[in-house]
């Protein structure tokens, strides 16, 4: 069996109002009007009597916190809080259950028929106690035909079904979920929810390490790449500078190439041009040649016949002076 743990001591005022109230009950005060009374005796108490009654408190308390601070040690204490978090749980589900604004269960289909045949089996059974009332109700629902059932169930579904939305519908209102958050505070107080919190804060710190661990190793994986891609870009980079110094020195190679070709072009071509002009020289001076070939030997075979012709004009002169 669980051990309380020590009461905890009244205060000052509530001292006084035990010691003063059973001669304000004889004056025939109850309830509130007794409170007030006391309140106004209270009020109207010296200072130094107030006093009295407040040292006894503090001394009682102070007493009372050594025991309590003890009692904290012993292993009925983690069992009592248990037993106190458990019916506050307990009393939070209750207060949602019965909250006023919650919609009401529906009745099954027996219950439904109850209602319709209860007045009627009161009137006909001889033992009118609920017990005998209920034990005729049931016989009378036991006999009654499958068509009847089936009649109380299909108003039975059609209920169930409306609490259902009227319940969904519920949930969203503000008495539903301050109740709820109730109800899972009070569930946190329990050993089990204890237990649960701290599995769940367990839970959580492995999950952190473990992502704290990812992300070091990301984080690692990260600058491995990064230096690698460095090294990979420097490495382009000389590649790069040594294609471009290479592809400079073919250009310029090229180029000289080139140069000398086309200095080389121009000799021969300067070369075709004088063996053209020394060849049209030679052609015209041929030519020339030809002509003034041609010119003489006109000139002889003319002077020829002439001398030819002359010669035989003399002779046909002779003969014919002859």
């Amino acid at each position: 069996m669980v051990t309380s743990p020590p009461k905890r001591p009244m205060t000052a005022f509530f001292l006084f109002a035990a010691q003063v109230r059973p001669a304000v009950a004889k004056q025939g005060l109850t309830g509130k009007d007794q409170g007030v009374e006391i309140g106004k005796r209270w009020k109207d108490l010296s200072q130094a009597k107030k006093t009295k009654f407040q040292e006894q408190s503090k001394k009682a308390m102070a007493a009372w916190k050594k025991k309590f601070e003890a009692y904290k040690k012993t292993d009925d204490y983690a069992s009592f809080k248990e037993v106190q978090a458990q019916k506050k749980l307990a009393k939070t589900k209750k207060t949602l259950k019965n909250a006023p604004n919650r919609p009401k269960r529906s009745l099954s289909a027996y219950f439904l028929f109850a209602n319709d045949v209860r007045a009627s089996a009161k009137r006909e059974s001889s033992d009118k106690s609920l017990a005998g009332i209920a034990k005729l109700v049931a016989a009378k629902w036991k006999s009654l035909g499958e068509r009847k059932k089936e009649a109380y169930n299909k108003k039975a579904s059609a209920a169930k079904e409306k609490y259902r939305k009227a319940l969904e519908e519920y949930k969203k209102t503000a008495e539903y979920v301050n109740l709820e958050k109730q109800i899972q505070a009070a569930k946190m107080q329990t050993a089990a929810g204890k237990k649960q919190v701290a599995k769940e804060t367990a839970k959580k710190k492995a999950a952190k390490a473990t992502a704290k661990k990812k992300a070091a190793t990301a984080k690692k994986k990260a600058q491995r790449e990064k230096a690698k891609a460095r090294k990979a870009a420097k490495k382009a980079k000389v590649k790069a500078a040594k294609a471009k110094a290479s592809a400079k020195k073919k250009a310029a190679t090229a180029k000289k190439k080139a140069q000398r070709e086309k200095a080389k072009a121009k000799k021969a071509a300067k070369k075709a041009k004088a063996k053209a002009a020394k060849a049209k020289k030679a052609k015209k001076a041929s030519k020339k040649r030809k002509s003034s070939t041609k010119k003489r030997r006109t000139f002889r075979k003319a002077r020829k016949s002439s001398r030819t012709t002359s010669k035989k004009r003399v002779v046909k002169k002779r003969r014919s002076a002859w």
